[in-house]
């Protein structure tokens, strides 16, 4: 799994650039059809997801002095690939818990700027500072779970993640 960063100004979104995105929610799927990229030659992994977080800033008419911050965790489905043939539910599942903690940080980040009063220069920092511990989450979770090949791993990582997602308040 790789993870990708898109700075405040570089917003990827369905409608303002050219590549299609899944914006996550707590009831989005995957299916395969939402993997459109092409097939890596076999490898290690017969599957790739491509999520991410972006940071949108944006400014009250007339008051350029405090920014409002959303996050958006996405899927990239031009980007995304499966090999036909080697995967089941269980590769789909891991794949979708991929978008279900990049929706989970998504979350923690709304979390820590909501209701703060905060400059875009130390939002960056912060963004940049959670995205690291996504990357590493992201990082964790393919390795304990040897890209979802050790299934007791797998719900661990599942029964933890949907546990956070269920108990992250505002």
């Amino acid at each position: 799994m790789r993870v990708f960063v898109l700075s405040a100004l570089m917003l990827l979104f369905h409608g303002i650039s050219d590549t299609e995105v899944i914006l996550w929610d707590k009831n989005t799927k995957l299916t395969w059809s939402d993997f459109r990229g092409k097939a890596k030659v076999p490898g290690r992994h017969v599957a790739m997801s491509k999520c991410g977080i972006s940071m949108k800033t944006s400014y009250v008419e007339g008051n350029l002095t405090k920014p409002e911050f959303n996050f958006y965790a996405y899927f990239e489905p031009a980007s995304s690939w499966y090999i036909k043939g080697k995967v089941d539910n269980l590769v789909l599942q891991h794949e979708q818990l991929h978008f279900d903690i990049a929706g989970l940080y998504a979350l923690k980040m709304k979390k820590l700027f909501s209701g703060r009063n905060i400059d875009t220069k130390t939002a960056q920092k912060e963004f940049d500072r959670l995205f690291a511990l996504y990357q590493q989450t992201q990082n964790n979770y393919d390795n304990e779970t040897l890209n979802g090949q050790d299934k007791n791993a797998q719900k661990r990582w599942l029964k933890k993640i949907h546990h956070q997602l269920n108990y992250i308040t505002f």
